[in-house]
């Protein structure tokens, strides 16, 4: 599949349907760019199709998979405690409301409050599934002294991203799946990194956030509303 979509890249490239101005517009772009470039020189080089369509398949795959295994057990908790499932929809409904109601011209701080629960929904679904429960490994590029600790230079370390995200110093009763945990102003959120922190904290994490938001909209548009009267 990713060879047929990088040939059939170059191809548009070829007929001039496609232009790459500059460093390119996507990955794919930039990829045949510093191809091209590493080509022409003399140097060795691990660009070339083979290693491009590699890396297609790596960025799908934990995409796809992450993304997927993330949004299972956003609805299994979902399931477990409807009571927060009400909440939900109340939130989403009154920020519909307000954006689609003429006479009412709330603030974006307004709105925002309301959606700021399904963000900190999100944060307790990511903390109870870690689904990534380690991040990725390293070396230490030098001997580097932390705490008590002298850890040699080229030892491979990782950190224990589920342990963070389950010490009872700063997660009460971690075992409970609680979004109601982050409204005590401890901002406790910060302690949540499921995609790991700094430079080289997990690229996906902008799209894999936005695409948790689609729970919230299928709870909304499948949730049947009850009438307690007679029209």
């Amino acid at each position: 599949f990713f060879s047929i979509c990088v040939n059939s890249r170059k191809k548009d490239i070829a007929d001039g349907v496609h232009v790459i101005e500059g460093e390119g517009g996507d990955f794919v772009d930039a990829f045949l760019v510093q191809m091209k470039k590493e080509q022409n020189s003399d140097a060795p080089s691990t660009f070339d199709e083979k290693w491009l369509e590699m890396s297609l398949l790596d960025l799908w795959a934990a995409g796809q998979e992450t993304t997927m295994v993330t949004l299972n057990w956003a609805f299994s908790y979902l399931l477990l405690h409807p009571q927060v499932i009400k909440l939900v929809i109340r939130s989403i409904m009154v920020a519909s409301i307000t954006l689609t109601c003429s006479m009412l011209r709330a603030s974006n701080a307004f709105l925002f409050a309301y959606l700021f629960f399904q963000s900190l929904l999100f944060k307790e679904v990511h903390r109870c599934a870690t689904i990534v429960p380690m991040n990725l490994w390293r070396d230490t590029s030098e001997d580097t002294v932390v705490g008590q600790y002298l850890i040699p230079k080229g030892t491979a370390i990782t950190a224990q991203i589920s342990a963070i995200m389950n010490d009872d110093q700063y997660f009460k009763n971690n075992c409970n799946f609680n979004p109601d945990r982050y409204f005590n102003g401890d901002r406790i959120e910060q302690m949540v990194v499921a995609f790991g922190l700094g430079k080289r904290a997990c690229p996906g994490e902008s799209l894999a956030q936005a695409e948790l938001y689609l729970v919230g909209l299928f709870i909304y548009l499948f949730t049947p509303l009850v009438i307690s009267y007679v029209p």
